[in-house]
């Protein structure tokens, strides 16, 4: 008999692992905080929430059909790429949508860290929903798949030729890409189809898709998560975050979402009575609003949040 470990147990939503740190005589936020560093392992992914409807994507959050938000998301992407070189010269398919994400854009990603302790300050930096808990979901690198601008295998494959006239291998794919409707922007590569890549720095497998297939992102039922890492670490946020972000199908409701990414999580639930002493500590090892968004707008939230 298979045994069920439920995260929401009224909607019947699985996952691999329930870890409930409540009060004891043995438990307090130092050993807490111990426990995420010894759990660690290269490779592990984590997100910390505090509103479940933050495993949601902010374009799934907008309502609407699938065609809907993928010709939204274009329409974003396109007006972001007709501005975006004043500000930065990195145009790649994949940062452009992850730089549009982290600076507060409505895609179908949701961000995710290698750093448990990053998770664990988001997780409890603001104030929950009242029917809420603070938790922490985490996943090992054998529970995740990891995808890379496909723009990285075209130019190791042709890295000998001097000019690229095909705009599907070149640089100027993006704009193509978000020219075209939604019926176009899935055919130009297979999202069945899994194009090794080689190895990521944890020794993850890459596949290779474009910014296309991401946006019209279809996975299966026995799909593990995808996830989706920086092709170039240019933006101080993610860097000092340690971020990357999962893929979700703009075609699944919010509770198919849900049951997707978390089927294989392991979820770490926090007693709040640990919530200020954590996070006192974990200011201490450098993980606030100052050091985690290393901008004017980190340093005010920090001093609004601080006093």
């Amino acid at each position: 008999m298979v045994e069920h470990v439920y995260y929401d147990y009224d909607k019947k939503i699985e996952c691999k692992e329930l870890i409930e740190l409540k009060p004891s005589k043995d438990m307090n936020a130092k050993k807490i905080i111990n426990r995420f560093v010894c759990d660690w392992q290269d490779g592990n992914l984590y997100r910390g929430i505090n509103n479940r409807a933050n495993l949601y994507s902010k374009l799934s959050n907008n309502g609407g059909n699938s065609d809907d938000k993928i010709r939204t998301l274009d329409r974003y992407l396109k007006r972001f790429k007709k501005y975006i070189n004043g500000f930065t010269t990195n145009t790649k398919d994949v940062d452009l949508l992850i730089k549009f994400q982290h600076y507060g854009g409505a895609t179908n990603l949701i961000d995710f860290t290698y750093n448990p302790l990053v998770a664990l300050f988001f997780c409890l930096a603001r104030d929950k929903k009242e029917s809420e808990m603070y938790e922490v979901i985490s996943f090992s690198k054998k529970d995740y798949n990891m995808v890379q601008d496909s723009d990285m295998e075209d130019e190791t494959k042709n890295k000998k030729s001097t000019s690229c006239k095909d705009s599907d291998k070149s640089g100027n794919r993006i704009q193509s890409a978000i020219e075209n409707n939604s019926e176009n922007c899935s055919s130009t590569v297979s999202v069945g189809a899994k194009v090794n890549y080689g190895k990521s720095s944890n020794n993850v497998e890459r596949f290779s898709f474009n910014l296309a297939n991401i946006i019209d992102y279809k996975p299966t039922d026995n799909d593990t998560i995808t996830i989706l890492e920086p092709f170039v670490y240019t933006n101080h946020r993610i860097i000092n975050q340690q971020g990357v972000f999962c893929l979700t199908s703009l075609e699944f409701e919010k509770e198919e979402t849900l049951k997707f990414i978390l089927k294989n999580a392991t979820v770490y639930r926090i007693d709040e009575t640990f919530r200020v002493e954590i996070l006192k500590i974990l200011e201490a090892l450098g993980f606030d609003e100052v050091h985690l968004f290393p901008d004017l707008q980190g340093l005010v939230e920090h001093a609004v949040s601080k006093y």
